[in-house]
């Protein structure tokens, strides 16, 4: 049978989950506005990444990230911040594919004390990449829920980003396909 709760330690629980919830409503804001700012401006991945990753470590009250996703060309990039960061003790391949494999991920090693994170970047069924966060430190059961809530919306918004250049190269291409085929001679002549 469950224990029952005090009613200062649910209205304690209750104030920390809508803090969560407001901190995830202010990453989806702040992810928004630096989204829209680099498809206005056309950045490459690259450049959106070195603009993003940073500012990442702040919202997510992260250690260190790291992002593996499909660029424009489509080819698989890795990105981290900061630029020193220790996934060293990770096989980030591992994680990449159990990412991709089950959504989400979360991983602790109890001697160093860390946290690991992971989201799973994707348009719908079409796997587009994979985020990896770290935290040390003890974490309680709220903390580690907090931190997976958190990277699930910045990881939600990166997708969203990254639908929407897939999308864009998917019309490229087949105005490109359409054009290459306006141009066949049997089309100048016509069909007798």
């Amino acid at each position: 049978m469950a224990q029952e709760k005090a009613p200062d330690e649910e209205i304690a629980e209750l104030r920390r989950e809508v803090e969560d919830l407001r901190r995830r409503l202010a990453i989806v804001e702040h992810m928004d506005h630096a989204l829209e700012e680099a498809l206005l401006m056309k950045w490459p991945m690259s450049r959106t990444m070195k603009h993003i990753l940073p500012e990442a470590l702040e919202l997510l009250h992260a250690e260190a990230i790291f992002v593996r996703v499909l660029d424009e060309g489509p080819e698989i990039v890795d990105f981290e911040s900061p630029d020193d960061a220790d996934f060293a003790r990770l096989d980030l391949d591992a994680a990449c594919e159990q990412i991709r494999i089950q959504n989400t991920w979360h991983h602790h090693v109890q001697a160093e004390r860390t946290h690991y994170f992971g989201y799973r970047l994707d348009d719908t069924d079409m796997y587009l990449g994979s985020v990896v966060s770290s935290a040390h430190g003890p974490l309680d059961e709220h903390d580690r829920r907090a931190r997976a809530g958190a990277l699930r919306a910045w990881g939600e918004q990166l997708d969203n980003y990254m639908a929407a250049i897939f999308d864009a190269r998917r019309k490229h291409t087949a105005m490109r396909l359409l054009s290459d085929a306006l141009r066949v001679s049997i089309l100048d002549v016509g069909i007798d």
